[in-house]
């Protein structure tokens, strides 16, 4: 179901909105199943039609992977499927609108022993004129100070000094005044959206833990056209992705009615050529579209 306009509320005022076992167990099952397979050998990273990125860090000798990016060239299928996962959708134009358009798709992973620490940061900082939202599914439970998120609230508004503001003196004293440091635990098969511009970090995980979330980020067409950095061509493509999502999605659940897609016309894309075909126009005009990074 869409948000409710108490649920819109509160992600304008928290900069985060938790919605709890969101995401059906067939497609949890699957993308559990699909970033098992992706995480156990480099070798089943190889993408269509474009290459997929993915970074890696070595402690004590031990080489992890910690995330992956572009899920949607990767097989099996069940990442290109979440893009037309009606429970995601909904979500990203309840808050962005019918003419969303997904940004970024990727899987962060923490794994016990990484020592993976995300630093504080804004994700991107940009006019505001229209919202910008991340979208977590999470393929694992995430604890509170073991790999959940954390945020600093009411942060969202506005750049921040992120130096200043994450300084022990700065955090002790906000967490006087009853707004520090606040842990998001989530479970498996919860979506969590946030705020691009919320000030967050997340520790590493637990000893034996394991922590997956997929990231999709979505914003407005309109407002991509009106602030950049990519412009009419880069939409086009990145709404071809959503519609081959909407297609796999389609072909995996047959008696499932598909998501009322329903953007502006001006950016549907052309007629739609086979998957490979269609991946490599997307890869193709991403990396021509995608300029400089907001802040």
């Amino acid at each position: 179901m869409p948000l409710t306009a108490a649920e819109i509320a509160r992600f304008d005022a928290e900069g985060v909105l938790h919605l709890p076992h969101r995401l059906p167990t067939p497609a949890l099952s699957a993308l559990q199943q699909a970033s098992a397979h992706w995480l156990s050998d480099r070798a089943h990273r190889q993408g269509r039609g474009g290459s997929v990125g993915s970074a890696e860090t070595q402690v004590a000798g031990q080489s992890y992977t910690y995330r992956i990016n572009n899920l949607e060239r990767l097989l099996p299928t069940a990442g290109l499927a979440l893009l037309g996962e009606p429970a995601l959708l909904e979500v990203a134009e309840s808050l962005c609108g019918p003419s969303m358009v997904p940004n970024l798709f990727d899987m962060v992973v923490k794994t016990g022993g990484d020592q993976m620490r995300v630093e504080w940061h804004q994700d991107a900082v940009h006019p505001r004129d229209s919202r910008m939202v991340a979208v977590g599914i999470y393929l694992d439970d995430s604890i509170a100070g073991a790999g959940a998120l954390e945020i600093l609230p009411q942060t969202h508004q506005t750049r921040q000094d992120i130096h200043a503001l994450t300084s022990p003196a700065a955090l002790a004293e906000a967490a006087a005044q009853g707004r520090g440091v606040q842990a998001l635990p989530a479970q498996a098969g919860d979506l969590l959206a946030h705020d691009v511009m919320i000030v967050h970090s997340s520790p590493p995980a637990a000893p034996g833990g394991l922590r997956r979330v997929v990231y999709v980020e979505f914003r407005d067409a309109h407002d991509v056209i009106k602030n950049g950095p990519q412009g009419l061509p880069w939409v086009q493509a990145q709404m071809r992705l959503l519609r081959l999502g909407l297609t796999v999605w389609q072909q995996a659940n047959p008696d499932q009615p598909p998501y009322p897609w329903r953007p502006d016309p001006q950016f549907l894309p052309g007629q739609a050529a086979a998957i490979e075909q269609e991946l490599t126009t997307i890869a193709n005009a991403w990396q021509a579209g995608w300029g400089a990074n907001y802040g």
